[in-house]
């Protein structure tokens, strides 16, 4: 028996691996910029210890701040072994998924007690198109592993035999609820599982009170930093309509398990607000008349299971969060589903092996058939998350009424170049919400782009962008992105104090984002302000030390008469961008000053070492740009002097 669970744990490795192995070229998107791409606190491994205690940490952005410590660590881990490569990170993501089928499997062998039901329960999971979002999707990785933890939990409670088993599953359970919130419903489903299974535990009730403790404590942590009572006030819609979109959502939800057919990042899906809507009566009806079936015709290891999988779901059906439906919310819900078809093998199959194909293994038969029209089907959506441009386009087709899809396909569009489709995609977002402030901005920034490129159009570009952006600091007068546009507005007007009023309350308001402090610093140094300047771009070195930043703190240093100083920055600069002629230009040319400096003051051995540095570095120019006119003077100039 070992070995065929070991058979078992490497075909459905192996299958799920193979299947998702296109998903290796995808990118990152969406919640991935502001939680790890720009996100400062995953670049340092020093700050893991603070990511227990700061929700803030979570995010670039301080009122995202949601406590994931343990999903933290994963992307901190992430970024020491490859920085910003979206492959390692989506190998983790694999190999999670890999786990938690593996876990499946192990949990329908455990219950179920068949290897057939639990091979057929693994492979639904594994290959389920559903699960194609928590794995092509980096940021989604906060479900896969939450659930990786929670069943591991489940396996070991419902397994152990001994007190160090029991505090295995302790420990996974706060691992769990460190990942993602979803976790707290844990601790239900097993009293449940424990008081109706064959097995039922005898005075078991002290079991659960390190869980019930564990609880507490997540709770009171996320109660102190006040992020359960941020997102509750900051709720987007009222109870009532939560529940009656839920509603439909349930049947929503039912129908992409049993139907995957048109999967999507944004389906279009909208509020309900009162139960007489015909479509929420008809789904009210539906789950009546769904549940009345079950009970009577279902065997009872069956309700254990859809149980919990509603229960997985009631956290997203209760709390009101601004996407309505999401597919990786199915990924727990999943697993019951999956256990749900191992019942079924397990009744047609009991004594048959799957791999018999014959007059009697008809089903056999449909279930490989079945299996791979999953494996297409997810190899198939995988292609869709290699850019964000393809990922957005299938969305706004599959859902032309939701903005989203609109305004990020415009963003993808941005990326690649193509402003006039950009502008377009953004003024259809408009179209389904007028007030919308991405869209808005970014229609803002189309138009100042083009003044900087400036184009043959005679139109008033400076004035039409002033517009928008106003509209949108109007509604929200602290938006980011807004406030950096308008000071690039004033920037390109030349008018530095009012670009550096704008530039400096975005940098205050939002400290994490390098371009806010970056771009405070260069209207400092507009204004003569250089003191201030390079204390702005001090803070942007400490969040992106990059060759631009390095060279901008030369050259205020070079202003400042700290010549020593700046050469230490441009060599920082070129550690970073070795061959940018620019750099290595202004550090020959200030090599040459501080050696005539040294002469003058009678070190000439110092001096001459100064000026052949210098003369390496502008040979260097000349190899890399033969016409540099300036390096080749210098050149002529420091053959003279030595002559």
């Amino acid at each position: 028996m070992k070995l065929r669970i070991v058979i078992g744990i490497f075909a459905i490795s192996f299958s799920v691996f193979f299947t998702y192995q296109n998903a290796l070229d995808g990118r990152f998107h969406y919640d991935d910029y502001h939680s790890i791409l720009y996100n400062p606190h995953i670049r340092n491994l020093q700050l893991i210890p603070s990511y227990f205690i700061d929700a803030t940490m979570f995010s670039v952005d301080a009122d995202k701040a949601m406590y994931r410590p343990m999903l933290l660590v994963s992307y901190a881990v992430n970024y020491a072994l490859g920085g910003y490569d979206p492959k390692g990170y989506l190998i983790v993501n694999i190999v999670v998924h890999i786990i938690v089928t593996i876990l499946v499997f192990l949990l329908a062998f455990r219950i179920i007690r068949s290897f057939n039901a639990a091979l057929a329960a693994a492979f639904c999971f594994g290959l389920h198109p559903i699960s194609t979002e928590p794995v092509n999707y980096i940021s989604s990785r906060s479900e896969s592993l939450a659930v990786m933890f929670c069943l591991a939990c489940f396996y070991i409670h419902i397994s152990a035999k001994s007190l160090k088993g029991y505090f295995s599953s302790f420990l996974l359970f706060g691992f769990a609820l460190m990942v993602k919130s979803i976790s707290c419903v844990l601790p239900f489903i097993l009293v449940i599982y424990d008081f109706t299974s064959k097995n039922k535990r005898k005075n078991s009730f002290p079991l659960y009170v390190p869980y019930a403790v564990i609880l507490i404590l997540y709770l009171s942590t996320i109660l102190t930093n006040g992020f359960l009572l941020k997102s509750i006030s900051g709720a987007p819609r009222g109870i009532f309509a939560q529940v009656f979109t839920q509603i439909k959502a349930l049947v929503y939800y039912l129908y992409m398990i049993i139907m995957p057919v048109s999967l999507n990042i944004e389906h279009q899906f909208f509020v309900s607000e009162s139960l007489f809507n015909l479509d929420v009566f008809i789904c009210v009806m539906f789950l009546i008349s769904l549940g009345v079936i079950l009970f009577f015709v279902v065997k009872r290891q069956f309700y254990f299971w859809v149980i919990f999988g509603i229960t997985f779901l009631l956290p997203t059906l209760i709390m009101p969060l601004n996407v309505l439906v999401n597919e990786h919310r199915l990924y727990m819900p999943l697993v019951a589903f999956s256990m749900g078809v191992g019942y079924t093998v397990n009744k047609r199959f009991r004594y048959q092996s799957l791999l018999y194909v014959g007059v009697q293994g008809i089903g056999t038969a449909r279930l490989v058939i079945l299996g791979l029209i999953f494996c297409s089907l997810v190899i198939q959506r995988n292609s869709f998350w290699k850019t964000e441009e393809l990922l957005w386009n299938d969305s706004r087709i599959k859902s032309p009424g939701m903005v989203r899809p609109w305004v990020f396909w415009g963003i993808a569009l941005g990326k690649s170049g193509n402003m006039n489709s950009a502008e377009i995609a953004y003024k259809t977002a408009l179209k389904i919400d007028p007030h919308h402030k991405t869209a808005r901005t970014n229609v803002a920034a189309i138009y100042l782009d083009r003044v900087k490129n400036e184009t043959e159009d005679s139109r008033d570009w400076l004035g039409l962008a002033q517009v928008q952006l106003r509209n949108v600091l109007h509604r929200d007068p602290q938006y980011r992105e807004a406030l950096q546009n308008m000071g690039a507005m004033y920037f390109l007007k030349g008018d530095w104090a009012k670009a550096d009023s704008f530039f400096t309350l975005c940098a205050t308001n939002s400290p994490n984002y390098a371009d806010c402090s970056y771009n405070a610093a260069l209207t400092s140094e507009k204004l003569g302000q250089y003191n201030r300047a390079q204390s702005w771009i001090q803070r942007v070195i400490e969040l992106e030390p990059n060759g631009q930043n390095w060279a901008l703190l030369g050259r205020l240093n070079v202003r400042l008469g700290f010549l020593d100083e700046a050469i230490v920055a441009y060599r920082r600069a070129l550690y970073y961008n070795g061959e940018n002629i620019k750099y290595i230009y202004n550090l020959a040319e200030i090599l040459l000053v501080l050696g005539q400096r040294e002469i003058d003051f009678g070190n000439r051995k110092v001096g001459v070492d100064k000026w052949m540095k210098a003369k390496l570095l502008l040979e260097k120019i000349i190899s890399l740009e033969p016409e540099h006119l300036n390096a080749r003077k210098r050149l002529v100039q420091l053959a003279e002097l030595y002559q």
